[in-house]
């Protein structure tokens, strides 16, 4: 049956469709938030406005009191000056916990000069007073402070004591403001514990310090590394900071450093079974294909022969397995060039009979084809990149003359673990004092075991150049990197990865580096002795190492493509010998 319009109407006022039901209970629900959170919020507004109105009440209460005292008793206990106030205490209002500090010093008026400028030589003109009284909400904590002055009888105040001025300084020597200075003296009557912070030029003073010795100091700010007075013991028995000694009408001044805290990460494996894919083109076994090229006696050349070389050909070698690598990280082209002449490497991954170029995010310049004889391919994961090719492009700018490409060789590296249980001697260069036989006491001087994983994490460390070695007997270095010792820098968290093995036969670690000392990496050293010729290319690090070998003296040759040839003979070669080389850019 039909319903007329009239019902129809009727109908529709009877009550409300779900569709405005759901409307409706949204808007009131966004009412209802909205009502909560304003109301919250004035709450809040009250809450904080009501302990502020506390903490002012409280400032100006205590300061009153506190301008009451006679001139001579305004003191805090441990401060300078002293005095019966306590420096820190807490107080309750209105259900609020108030933290109350206060602090009085001696103040230098600048209008007769400052410090060792003071035309009549008293630098504690007046005292300051400050109260600050610190709050907790629920957005963090609140504070509020007043400061006022106190002018003694008469022109000037003409207590004793001298002056102990404190100099903060970073790495870099600039200031370093807001930095805790605090003064300890439990040799003083009644004695001295008390804080200052340095200003804007990174200095803190400490006027009116009774004349005594024996005055400690500790320099501290959150996040940086400390410093400061060190009384001698049995540890440290000539400390190179030891406590000050404060004179009347003197300044002294005492120059100290801090900054960001540092961290050291070592991660230490043993070694690792390296293994070489070497191509000589005895045979074209591994070529895939070749365009503009000739196949000469063990090389390749560009087709066309002289005065008619192509000016450009290349060569595609098949898919390259390496079985069981954790990693790959060199490839060298022995190649012959002239200034005229360039040879070019791509590395290709090959999948389901498709090569696809690596990015140049994996392998820098690769879609532009490297030019160095030495490819760094460290970062070609073989878990992602199974199968590799290479591609070599010969070009020459001049028809009378070809490069002429000799072979190549792949480095890979299986089966390295994390070496557990190592025990590292770590020792920095700064020291804190001499003992008593002369010999240098050091900041840090720690040894450490390596974890399951290989590996020694220390944080809160003061910057530094540490030196590491191993206390194990029968294990030496084979690569540090970067190398040892190491530099940390303020603020810095670094990581150094090191390869151990035992010593079982002599061998020589090599570091080579350019002039401005930074490390030359995939650098071809021949080492030639008594019946022994080995050759290696440095890492990334700049580090080599040729062992299992006769105790000798061998001759040393290093060649790096941008640099002059080194030639170092008689090196003398035992269980544990290093050798660092300098190369000079040609």
């Amino acid at each position: 049956m039909f319903k007329t319009s009239e019902q129809k109407k009727i109908s529709s006022q009877n009550g409300l469709s779900l569709v405005e039901l759901v409307i409706t209970s949204a808007v009131v629900t966004l009412i209802f938030v909205s009502v909560v959170t304003a109301t919250q919020a004035i709450v809040n507004i009250i809450s904080e406005s009501k302990a502020r109105a506390g903490a002012i009440s409280l400032a100006v209460n205590r300061m009153e009191t506190l301008r009451s005292f006679p001139y001579n008793e305004l003191g805090t206990i441990g401060g300078v000056p002293s005095g019966p106030i306590p420096q820190n205490s807490t107080t309750t209002l209105n259900g609020v916990v108030y933290s109350e500090r206060v602090l009085v010093t001696y103040f230098d008026d600048p209008a007769d000069g400052l410090g060792v400028d003071d035309v009549n030589n008293i630098t504690t003109d007046y005292k300051k007073i400050k109260v600050e009284y610190t709050w907790h909400t629920r957005n963090g904590s609140k504070s509020y402070y007043l400061t006022s002055n106190v002018v003694p009888r008469g022109i000037e105040s003409t207590e004793g004591g001298g002056t102990l001025r404190v100099n903060v300084f970073n790495a870099e020597i600039q200031p370093l403001s807001g930095v805790e200075v605090r003064f300890v003296n439990n040799t003083t009557d009644p004695p001295i514990d008390t804080v200052r912070i340095t200003g804007e030029q990174g200095i803190a003073l400490l006027s009116g310090a009774p004349e005594a010795g024996n005055y400690g100091i500790d320099v501290s700010m959150v996040g940086y590394t400390t410093d400061g007075t060190i009384f001698p013991s049995v540890d440290n028995p000539n400390p190179n900071t030891p406590p000050v000694t404060v004179l009347e009408s003197l300044t002294s001044t005492m120059n100290f450093q801090i900054d960001l805290l540092s961290g050291l990460n070592l991660i230490i494996e043993d070694e690792s079974t390296t293994n070489t894919v070497i191509e000589n083109f005895a045979n074209l076994d591994r070529v895939a294909t070749s365009t503009d090229l000739e196949y000469t006696t063990d090389s390749f050349i560009l087709s066309g022969g002289v005065g008619n070389f192509a000016s450009s050909g290349q060569m595609l070698t098949e898919p390259i397995e390496t079985v069981g690598a954790i990693s790959r990280s060199l490839l060298v082209v022995n190649a012959s060039t002239t200034p005229q002449t360039t040879i070019r490497t791509r590395i290709y991954h090959y999948d389901s009979g498709t090569y696809t170029l690596i990015p140049d995010s994996v392998i820098a310049m690769n879609g532009e084809g490297i030019t160095d004889i030495a490819v760094d391919i460290s970062n070609l994961n073989p878990t992602d990149y199974e199968l590799i090719a290479f591609m070599f492009v010969l070009e020459t700018t001049d028809d009378g003359q070809t490069p002429e490409l000799e072979g190549w060789q792949l480095s890979y590296d299986t089966d390295n673990q994390p070496q557990t249980g190592l025990d590292i001697s770590i020792v920095g260069s700064k020291t804190v004092g001499v003992s008593d036989g002369g010999e240098p006491i050091r900041l840090f001087n720690e040894e450490h075991t390596t974890d399951v994983d290989g590996r020694i994490e220390l944080e809160d460390m003061v910057w530094d150049v540490y030196s590491l070695s191993i206390v194990n007997a029968g294990y030496r270095f084979l690569e540090i990197c970067p190398n040892n010792p190491v530099q940390v820098l303020p603020g810095q968290h670094i990581d150094v990865r090191a390869v151990v093995a035992e010593k079982t036969m002599p061998g020589i670690r090599f570091y080579v580096t350019d002039g401005l000392g930074n490390p030359v990496a995939y650098a071809r050293i021949d080492l030639t002795g008594p019946g022994v010729s080995e050759t290696v290319y440095t890492s990334a690090c700049g580090q080599g190492f040729i062992g299992d070998i006769p105790s000798a003296d061998y001759d040393i040759v290093v060649n790096r493509v941008g640099f002059e040839e080194m030639v170092v003979s008689d090196v003398s070669v035992g269980l544990d010998s290093e050798l660092s080389i300098v190369l000079t850019s040609s």
